[in-house]
């Protein structure tokens, strides 16, 4: 008896102090897990092509014969089961791509002209401007029409063409419709379709300010520069890949290791994940992305132009939190571009992988894929998962701490300049080259995220960059921010290595009046926009709404560490309509005794396992 009492205190102090979630390094917006011990281990094959597009309807996979050097990559051939390759094709040039629609294959050469198949040949039917030509990521096609678009060269031109026949073409898209481009720096990044909706989105490059999203809908174009909106989006050269959800459009950057969000129904662009240390250091970007239809894991591929082998597969199953992949020949020294999806496979430069299952993603994501599952939810951002439970499932929603430690009303000192603050900016005027803005901040020890939006009354190309230092005691993060005459938001992340003072300096180098904003700082993962609204000081989860499995659950404000715990028989996809951020813990129902417990407010079940730990020290004593 007295035994069993002990058990019973035992468990209650198990209950009132529970253990602690999953933690991974936090690189800034978003979890990047870049621990070499992956819980599966990838399938790999190596193959003797590269570019892989296919089936067509008579079960045929086509790809290019792989060298290494890719001038002599001229052979086109096919395969039914991706193992046995056969020459169907060899041409004179370089063949930079390949692309299947409506069954018929074309490819595109190194001098800029389009071939579709035709029997047993292929015949040109399309000329690119000169030095443009066509890669994987300029194609995109559906039911109705054909796109391709001008990548090579960068130029005052850059075009997408459209044909409803494979044959003739007209121009879709043309950036002097847009902007009137003087500065030899534009080419045709991205072609894409969205599967959902018929939506076009462009990707254009490289040079500000025309670099960004065109997007095409309902008959009417419609910009969204990546560079000038004032709270959500990033400093890119124009995305290279996206991956589409029903609600969403993730676009994957060039010249910064970070992935955008689109949120169709807002019309909302914001930065989801970023990765910083070597990864942005090595100016990693990714080339390439696909979403498995199938089992809803996201699929992309990082390069880097330091070549210092930042050449990987990352994976993820809600855009927020991504795995790296590194095994056998993904070993960051071999190209993995271009991916594509058929059958059960992966296909990758001279590789395929076999796909992961929803299982085995979530076990190299989350460690586990049966409950206990502790995980981070953030509003908009769904998550497909799934779990092999035996009994009922209970969803266990814990509210969060928010915090922006920034604000225009805190001291900051101006330094060779003059500052007027106002509500939600602060206005800096410099009087000499050598202006500075500082701040300084008591933080506790930990990984920070800065973020601010900055415009200038100059533009890009009249003044030097503005460089952003944080400085702690053990060393000075930050980089530069090329400011403009619009909005641009910059983000940064440095490390507390113990509780002391951080010092913000915004140092600048041009004659200019400039406008600061969008001050964020937090050291949690959550949302700089909680509910819609940009957040000021502290707040935390309120009007917390889910959707689970396509059921709505109203829970209402949770304060921090408050519970709700939702029951549910099986659970796949998680979205967090409302709140800003949620930690859940999802467990398989347990037992009566069990259930009472958690049904028991914490301050209340502390109080309880207190006093009972105290009378057991008294029993043990006597």
């Amino acid at each position: 008896m007295k035994g069993k009492g002990i058990a019973v205190i035992f468990l209650l102090l198990f209950y009132a102090f529970p253990a602690t979630a999953f933690e991974y390094y936090i690189h800034g917006t978003g979890k990047i897990i870049d621990d070499p011990q992956q819980a599966v281990s990838p399938k790999i094959q190596e193959i003797p092509v590269t570019y892989v597009v296919g089936p067509d309807s008579e079960g045929y996979l086509y790809g290019v014969e792989y060298k290494k050097l890719r001038h002599e990559r001229r052979k086109i051939l096919k395969s039914r089961d991706g193992i046995v390759w056969e020459l169907i094709y060899e041409h004179r040039t370089e063949i930079k791509s390949l692309y299947l629609w409506k069954g018929i294959l074309f490819f595109s050469d190194a001098n800029g002209s389009v071939f579709m198949k035709n029997g047993e040949e292929f015949e040109e039917v399309l000329r690119l401007d000169k030095g443009k030509y066509a890669i994987w990521w300029s194609w995109a096609g559906n039911e109705e029409f054909l796109l391709i678009g001008e990548y090579g060269t960068k130029s005052n031109s850059a075009k997408v063409y459209r044909s409803f026949d494979g044959r003739h073409f007209e121009v879709f898209f043309d950036i002097k419709d847009h902007y009137n481009v003087k500065d030899d720096g534009c080419h045709i990044h991205l072609v894409s379709i969205d599967p959902y909706d018929g939506t076009v989105y462009i990707g254009v490059g490289d040079n500000p300010p025309y670099r960004g999203l065109y997007i095409y809908k309902n008959g009417r174009w419609m910009f969204r520069n990546t560079n000038n909106h004032i709270l959500n989006t990033i400093m890119n050269s124009g995305p290279l890949a996206a991956t589409y959800d029903e609600k969403r459009v993730l676009f994957y950057s060039d010249n910064f290791p970070q992935i955008v969000e689109y949120n169709k129904e807002k019309d909302e662009l914001k930065p989801l994940a970023a990765w910083f240390g070597e990864y942005y250091k090595g100016e990693m970007k990714f080339y390439d992305a696909l979403k498995d239809p199938k089992t809803g894991v996201h699929y992309a591929v990082s390069v880097d132009y330091k070549k210092r082998g930042l050449h990987y597969l990352w994976i993820s199953l809600d855009g927020v939190t991504w795995r790296k992949i590194g095994n056998g020949a993904i070993n960051g020294t071999h190209v993995l571009y271009p991916l594509h999806i058929a059958g059960e496979y992966l296909y990758m430069n001279n590789l395929r992988m076999k796909l992961f299952t929803r299982e085995e993603a979530l076990k190299l994501i989350y460690k586990e894929t049966k409950p206990p599952i502790s995980l981070t939810l953030l509003e908009d951002c769904p998550i497909v998962i799934y779990l092999k439970n035996e009994k009922p499932l209970e969803v266990i929603v814990k509210g969060k701490k928010f915090r922006n430690y920034l604000s225009p009303n805190l001291a900051w000192t101006p330094v060779n300049g003059t500052l007027e603050k106002q509500e939600e900016f602060l206005i800096f005027t410099t009087l000499s080259p050598s202006a500075v803005l500082k701040l300084k901040l008591p933080l506790e020890k930990g990984w920070y995220t800065l973020g601010l939006c900055m415009k200038s009354s100059r533009s890009w190309n009249e003044i030097a960059p503005v460089r952003v230092a944080v400085r702690t005691k053990e060393r000075i993060y930050g980089g530069l921010a090329q400011v403009s005459t619009e909005w641009r938001p910059f983000y940064y992340v440095f490390n507390m290595p113990e509780d002391g003072t951080a010092e913000i300096a915004i140092e600048f180098n041009g004659s200019a009046v400039y406008q600061i904003g969008c001050l964020f700082l937090s050291h949690d993962l959550s949302t700089s926009k909680p509910n819609g609204e940009f957040l000021k000081g502290e707040s935390y989860s309120k009007n917390v709404t889910l959707r689970i499995d396509g059921k709505i659950y109203p829970i209402g404000d949770l304060r921090p560490g408050e519970k709700r715990t939702i029951r549910v028989e099986k659970l796949q996809t998680l979205e967090l309509l409302s709140g800003g951020a949620v930690d859940l813990l999802i467990t398989e129902s347990s037992k009566e005794e069990k259930e009472n417990l958690n049904s028991i407010p914490l301050p209340i079940l502390a109080t309880v396992a207190f006093l009972a730990f105290a009378y057991l020290l008294k029993r043990l004593k006597q």
